[in-house]
């Protein structure tokens, strides 16, 4: 039986794709696996918090938050969610220093979100900062909002409503700070924003 010729180049070629595509095709599925244990983590973590037990709930969430930096999750909400109630509960089991460093990767985490201009993950952020806790490090997460601030104006404009939510966002932080006034100053030029988007809207068809 007479077989056609290929090229050894050609062939070669062949093999070489065919053994990509299990490589990657075996990686997505390990990734898979290992996203759904971090969940599984993350979860866990949650429900240790609900019954007191914090040194469990930080293990839980290292081992999450581990799996996350790995690559495993391009998820913003998880990561974050991770490296959020790991801060929280080493401040509250008295190891400040280290949640500090925590709250740092995070702010790092979050910049180059900012810094890539992701306007679906920059709504994730804001969910972290309305509700939140940052205890001592509400200083940094205060001043690295209000860059993000100005970033959404670049990417939606001087007014718009993302704007405005954080501008409300940012004084809250202020006021934590006990800044009063800057609070006070910022909600009312969002509000004057608000107002402005409200003229701008075509009247709703009755």
């Amino acid at each position: 039986m007479n077989f056609p010729h290929v090229d050894p180049m050609v062939a070669g070629t062949i093999v070489i794709s065919i053994m990509l595509i299990l490589f990657y095709a075996k990686v997505s599925r390990s990734n898979t696996v290992d996203e759904r244990k971090a969940d599984d983590f993350l979860q866990q973590a949650h429900a240790a918090r609900q019954r007191g037990e914090h040194d469990q709930q930080e293990y839980l969430l290292k081992k999450a938050l581990e799996m996350y930096e790995s690559g495993v999750a391009t998820d913003c909400t998880k990561r974050s969610s991770a490296m959020v109630h790991l801060a929280d509960v080493l401040s509250r089991r008295g190891n400040p220093t280290e949640a500090r460093k925590v709250t740092e990767k995070l702010l790092a985490y979050w910049q180059s979100i900012v810094d890539r201009g992701d306007a679906d993950r920059l709504t994730d952020i804001d969910y972290f900062v309305a509700t939140a806790d940052f205890g001592a490090a509400t200083y940094e997460v205060c001043e690295f909002y209000g860059k993000l601030v100005e970033r959404k104006k670049q990417l939606f404009g001087n007014i718009h409503d993302e704007v405005a939510n954080s501008m409300v966002l940012h004084s809250r932080l202020m006021l934590k700070l006990g800044e009063k006034q800057k609070a006070a100053d910022i909600e009312a030029m969002a509000n004057e924003m608000r107002a402005q988007l409200g003229t701008m809207r075509p009247p709703s068809q009755g």
